[in-house]
């Protein structure tokens, strides 16, 4: 469909007269994992950095890009604010887990878990 789309954009230009070929894109349901399936992913992780990030990924349901500006002024307690939302979100405050929370205190200052 996108070779098809292309060729189409470098017909006009060319000014050729052509009939493209009609596909219809089939769709799927996306594959979520179990709570005990990312739990697993978590556990699995060899470095505490990834697997505090997963963590933080799954409890505030944030988009990755978000996640990855955290910076250690944004945890107080446990709610972590965010304050540099992607494209389509607000700023906004979360509540979190003892667990990630100690996951993320075991982590050097300098950098958080990203």
């Amino acid at each position: 469909m996108q070779m098809v789309a292309a060729q189409d954009i470098l017909v006009r230009i060319l000014k050729i007269q052509w009939s493209p070929p009609h596909y219809s894109q089939e769709e799927i349901i996306p594959f979520i994992p179990d709570e005990a399936e990312l739990d697993c992913l978590i556990s699995a992780c060899r470095s505490k950095r990834m697997a505090a990030f997963l963590q933080c990924c799954k409890e505030i349901y944030g988009d990755p890009s978000e996640v990855l500006g955290l910076r250690w002024i944004d945890i107080s307690g446990n709610t972590i604010t965010i304050n540099k939302p992607v494209k389509g979100h607000l700023p906004r405050q979360l509540e979190i887990s003892n667990k990630l929370l100690a996951m993320l205190n075991s982590l050097p200052k300098t950098q958080l878990a990203s």
